[in-house]
């Protein structure tokens, strides 16, 4: 392996290992293990390196893995045994640093008791994040760095479009610093923007505070953008002594008024709004498969 690229150590090539290992392999330099055969042909040319064998058997292990590894990852969800001795062995070849897949709170506990510096919950994480980006839709991405500060990709609400970070004033407003500005027309990204700096539509924010003050910035819903544009806001509309303006109900194909609209604004009333891998425990002897050269 070349010096430059970190060494990354796959364990367990099921749904969420083969993932990380092909998509770590773009890069660096990955070794995939797994106990099955067929799982480790399907990703021999995805990869630099792919053995067939038992993470538990510590001899096999060691002899395909050593403490120049930067990081372990064992992916091996269903079967406690395996995972738990997968990251017992990592740690005393001396892997750098370890992450381990838990299939529940105990087995989370257990891992980390043996040495695994990180736990994953693949599931319970990703529900989380849909959670969040479902209830705030201009909430890109959300990374907690502490028990009391995150950091949140966010997309600018409407109200931020054309003003100045000083004129903002987010600290003041919501707590929150903007670290970084990130660009499309030009691709670029600019961190600890000045105070007069401007926000557009097609920005990236990129922001640091306590969870309960990015919760309500990003609360802040993003009008539509069209076609790449910034709509233009509508004219204020002057209201009508002794009359309540009718709002129109806007056909999603044509902009037409519906026909219980017009019928309101005829009448003058208010038209009615729409209803809303397991491991076995068989050594199959450390097969070893080549990456192809393209």
């Amino acid at each position: 392996m070349s010096t430059n690229m970190k060494r990354i150590c796959v364990i367990g090539l099921g749904q969420f290992g083969r993932e990380l290992a092909v998509n770590f392999a773009r890069h660096a330099e990955v070794l995939a293990i797994d106990v099955n055969q067929a799982l480790v042909n399907q990703i021999a040319d995805d990869v630099h390196r792919a053995y067939t064998l038992d993470a538990r058997d510590y001899a096999g292990l060691a002899s395909v893995v050593n403490k120049d590894f930067d990081e372990a990852i064992v992916s091996v969800g269903t079967n406690m045994e395996a995972s738990v001795l997968a990251v017992l062995h990592l740690k005393k070849i001396g892997v750098t640093r370890i992450h381990a897949k838990a299939k529940n709170k105990d087995h989370a506990q257990i891992l980390e008791a043996v040495g695994a510096d990180n736990i994953i919950f693949p599931e319970r994480d990703t529900a989380r994040r849909l959670v969040r980006q479902v209830l705030n839709p201009n909430l890109l991405d959300f990374v907690p760095i502490s028990e009391d500060y995150s950091v949140m990709h966010l997309s600018p609400p409407k109200e931020f479009w054309g003003k100045a970070l000083k004129d903002l004033d987010l600290r003041k407003r919501f707590g929150i610093f903007v670290i970084a500005v990130k660009e499309f027309v030009p691709e670029r990204t600019t961190f600890l923007p000045g105070p007069d700096s401007v926000i557009r539509d097609d920005m990236i924010l990129i922001v640091i505070g306590r969870p309960d003050a990015l919760q309500s910035m990003s609360s802040l819903r993003p009008a539509p953008v069209r076609n790449g544009e910034s709509p233009a806001a509508p004219p204020p509309v002057a209201p009508v002594e002794g009359k309540r303006e009718t709002p129109k109900e806007i056909s999603p194909v044509g902009g037409n008024q519906t026909s219980e609209g017009k019928s309101a604004a005829q009448s003058g009333g208010m038209a009615q709004p729409p209803q809303q891998p397991h491991l076995s425990a068989q050594n199959h002897g450390g097969k070893r498969h080549k990456r192809k050269r393209r």
